[in-house]
């Protein structure tokens, strides 16, 4: 699916770098493109409004703060008027059109109810403008007294007592609690460490042993809350680790760890590169993020001044030199409490001019005389009385949370890149998450990929280096895990078992479907806080995945290879090998990812300095600066790119599993959940479709006819179907 409608650029603008190859671009060609649109989706670009969920209901004597975000493009990026509305139960305005406190694109309005304010069915209007446009957006709230008549009181159950050990993560349920009127419930612990969470299911990490009086509160929405205790007792790691009386940096875990941190250095989590056997562009030679690699997120990592290297394994951040065993910062691994931050230099800066006129200086990371990247835990961010020996005696293997630290954030944003996990994937749902769910398989991400000596397998399509053997389903589970035989018959043949167990992704939230750089927006965390303009993003929840087939390996694009468009003038940068009928490809589901890039004029991607785009918020100064690091001839075009991203994470309960007639609709020829026509099925010789290919004109179901020569014929495919 190609997410067309956030672009606005031809494919056909070309771009010139001047004489000096300077930052001023001249335009050669400009061709204006027509958007296509999807009928039931809103142009992303177009000025919206977003309004907070006001508290509801909101409590007589209360204060309400309404809170209203700009999302869109609107006029140079900035709001120049922001008035809100609020209208009683009786329609009556008790504020009207009063001015809001702005903040960028975001503007806030705090409200008093009086005691004696009116119950009932409540409104807000925000009506924002930027002097050349007007937008208005609202929303209805309710308004109860302290004891709403024939409320009760709903009934908090924090489960427990719980167990654990300091420095891993222990999993709070408190799904428990009820509400007698069947409100639905909002849930808010105190884990008795200076800490809390909300939702049902939270998990925490305690940074120290002991026992810990953990409250969960609910509240049922109309004025009524309930709280109940439960203990956390959290023990001392054991073993040796306990013996650590000081800590000096990586040195301290290599000293009893050699071993382990050698098979580090060799890893694809070190290097950020190996081996891609499963790539049908290369000669197997080693690639990836740090080599050769480009994608259509956040396109050049290594051009981003560190800006993307914060949860990197290595404490010196991607350093231009080859690793040593004291860079393997084992703790982002096996420590979930730790975090660490670059250093600042105030002695390596830029001033820069950005899109929005701004002049602002950058600091980036302060480096050794090698080029390293100097980091420091950030004790900001750890629990008071944190120390780095506490941290070193309560390591542990890592946990679902430890990768997600890494993992769910990529792209830059919770759940943005892959789709299929996010932060909240360390403690999921049952119906987000089976495998990973506590109410279900309860898997690590260990138990999947991880094959011993540090080497991790598993690459998905649009990755490219791989450690060790991909993960597979029989890994776990038997060839024909079934109890029908037409069942497994799918599964032994040309369907995944993600195609059938995973049939939507963004369940956590909403995933990233398309980018443009083209239409910078202000995003003040970007640049370790220092803000920064990153590509506008489309993002979905709950999204149908695409189908492609799928035989392991694929076609991932590389800097310096000269790449084909597609029919239709767009490239793809990451692409799944397989065909239907070969004996080896499978149906996958995948996210089909958009972006934009630029193409030199000897056909190839160019790798931007996205350091640029992010201070500046012009793309096209980005991709001069990459035409000129990589010593590019000639000019450039804007194209459109995709990237094709396996979905394998998600599974749904097995009672989620689709029947018979969500697939077929016995006629041969279905499109419903699976686009088969799309898949090269239906395409069948005249003479097969008159049964005449072999015998005289018959007449009979589909079912029964093709029950009768697979099953009982033993024909093949191909024999029916034309492949071509």
């Amino acid at each position: 699916m190609w997410y067309d409608l956030l672009f606005d650029t031809n494919p056909n603008i070309a771009w010139e770098k001047n004489e000096k190859r300077g930052n001023n671009m001249k335009k050669m060609v400009f061709i204006m493109a027509s958007i296509v649109l999807f009928a039931t989706i809103a142009l992303a670009a177009d000025p919206e409004l977003k309004l907070s969920n006001a508290p509801d209901p909101v409590i007589t004597g209360q204060n309400l703060t309404m809170t209203c975000q700009a999302t869109g493009k609107w006029y140079q990026d900035q709001i120049t008027k922001a008035e809100i509305s609020i209208l009683n139960e009786a329609g009556v305005k008790v504020v009207n059109r009063e001015p809001m406190t702005i903040n960028g694109k975001t503007a806030t309005y705090t409200y008093s109810l009086g005691t004696d304010a009116k119950t009932g069915k409540w409104k807000f209007k925000c009506r924002f403008s930027d002097g050349k446009q007007t937008k208005t957006q609202k929303r209805t709230f309710n308004v109860i007294t302290s004891s709403t008549p024939n409320n009760r009181s709903p009934v908090a159950n924090p489960g427990g007592p719980y167990t654990g050990t300091a420095g891993q993560a222990v999993s709070f349920n408190g799904s428990g609690s009820s509400d007698p009127d069947g409100d639905t419930l909002i849930y808010s612990w105190n884990f008795g460490d200076n800490s809390t969470g909300t939702g049902a299911t939270p998990i925490h990490t305690y940074a120290d042993a002991g026992t810990f009086t953990v409250t969960l509160k609910v509240n049922d929405r109309k004025g009524c809350t309930n709280a109940k205790q439960t203990t956390a007792t959290i023990t001392a790691a054991t073993g040796g680790h306990t013996s650590i009386l000081s800590y000096n940096g990586p040195a301290t875990c290599v000293a009893c760890h050699p071993n382990e941190a050698q098979a580090m250095l060799s890893s694809v989590h070190v290097k950020w590169a190996g081996p891609t056997p499963e790539l049908t562009n290369t000669n197997g030679e080693e690639l990836g993020k740090a080599k050769g690699g480009i994608n259509t997120f956040c396109t050049y990592a290594m051009s981003s001044k560190a800006a993307c290297f914060g949860c990197h394994i290595r404490a010196d951040g991607n350093a231009p030199d080859a690793p040593q065993v004291n860079d393997v910062d084992c703790l982002m691994c096996h420590n979930d409490v730790y975090q660490r931050k670059f250093i600042p230099d105030p002695n390596n800066s830029r001033t820069v001019t950005n899109i929005l006129g701004q002049i602002k200086t950058y600091f980036f990371g302060k480096t050794d005389t090698e080029g390293n990247y100097l980091t420091e835990p950030d004790f900001t961010k750890m629990p008071v009385g944190t120390t780095m020996v506490s941290l070193a005696q309560t390591v542990h293997l890592p946990t679902r949370k430890s990768c997600l630290r890494c993992h769910a954030g990529a792209g830059g944003g919770d759940w943005t890149k892959r789709g299929d996990i996010g932060v909240n994937s360390a403690n999921p749902t049952i119906d987000q998450d089976f495998h990973m769910s506590t109410a279900g398989a309860d898997l690590s991400c260990a138990d999947c990929h991880a094959t011993g000596n540090h080497v991790i397998g598993g690459r998905g399509i649009d990755l490219r280096a791989t450690d060790a053997p991909d993960p597979k389903c029989t890994d776990c589970h038997s060839a024909a895990p079934h109890a029908d035989a037409t069942v497994n018959r799918h599964a032994t043949g040309q369907v995944s078992c993600q195609t059938c167990h995973i049939q939507t992704f963004g369940k956590g939230g909403a995933t990233e479907m398309s980018r443009d750089w083209m239409k910078p927006y202000w995003n003040p965390g970007l640049c370790q806080g220092q803000g920064g303009f990153p590509g506008e993003e489309f993002m979905l929840s709950n999204v149908k995945p695409d189908y492609r087939w799928f035989d392991g390996t694929s076609y991932v694009y590389n800097i310096g290879e000269t790449i084909s468009p597609n029919a239709d003038g767009t490239y793809t940068m990451a692409k799944a090998n397989g065909a239907i009928f070969d004996g080896e490809s499978k149906i996958v589901p995948i996210k089909d990812h958009w972006s934009i890039m630029g193409l030199s004029s000897d056909g190839k991607i160019v790798p931007p300095v996205i350091m640029e785009m992010f201070m500046t918020g012009y793309f096209d100064q980005a991709l001069a600066a990459g035409m000129d690091e990589q010593g590019m001839p000639g000019n450039y075009q804007i194209v459109h790119t995709n990237a094709e991203m396996l979905i394998t994470h998600g599974v749904d309960p097995k009672a989620k599993a689709p029947n018979c007639a969500a697939c077929h609709a016995s006629t041969g020829k279905s499109d419903l959940m699976i686009p088969f026509a799309e898949l090269g099925y239906h395409k069948f010789n005249a003479n097969v479709e008159s049964c005449t290919a072999c015998h005289k004109t018959k007449t009979a179901t589909f079912t029964s006819m093709h029950d009768k020569h697979v099953r009982n014929k033993k024909l093949s495919c191909t024999q029916c179907h034309d492949a071509n």
